[in-house]
């Protein structure tokens, strides 16, 4: 699940590259070098890294205040060294002229990480499911980030947190 995945079958319209360790300036060029190895990967090196940086900053930040919330004593130096990140761009396709008007582009799922972050850059498509079992069409601002915990974050908060059920349509624009 790490590195390019595209052509997956039932997902053929998802697109996405995943980077680990996004936040070290030479795991991303690790990577860019591997992706893209005859191509000057300067600025795309710079993008993702700033990108991943400030993702990672969030996560910690967001971890802090979870631990705080629950009173877990943690050492940051300990638990911040333990960490390592992914970062995935991903990219859903439009539906074509012979789909319908509205697909699920990725099937209902839960998150096995801690935390996920979700920069709709302006497009909608992300669907989150309420307690009552109705799902939501996501419709953040366009400077916000989504943050879901995932089912390790619920675990170790003994099921405080809820792991929340999500998935992505894609409606056809006329």
């Amino acid at each position: 699940m790490h590195g390019y995945l595209g052509g997956l079958p039932g997902l053929h319209a998802y697109e996405s590259l995943a980077v680990v360790d996004g936040p070290e300036p030479g795991a991303v060029q690790a990577f860019a070098d591997l992706m893209f190895p005859a191509a000057d990967n300067a600025a795309f090196c710079e993008i993702v890294h700033g990108a991943a940086a400030r993702m990672a900053e969030l996560e910690w930040a967001v971890r802090r205040m979870v631990r705080e919330g629950l009173g877990v004593a943690v050492d940051e130096a300990e638990a911040q060294s333990a960490l390592w990140h992914l970062f995935r761009m991903s990219e859903y396709g439009a539906p074509t002229a012979d789909e319908r008007a509205t697909e699920v582009r990725f099937r209902s799922h839960q998150d096995t990480n801690w935390l996920s972050v979700v920069c709709q850059h302006e497009v909608e498509g992300l669907e989150m499911q309420a307690r009552d079992g109705r799902w939501v069409l996501v419709r953040p601002s366009p400077a916000s980030l989504v943050v879901m915990a995932g089912n390790a974050l619920r675990v170790r908060s003994q099921c405080s947190l809820h792991s929340i059920y999500h998935t992505s349509t894609v409606a056809q624009i006329d």
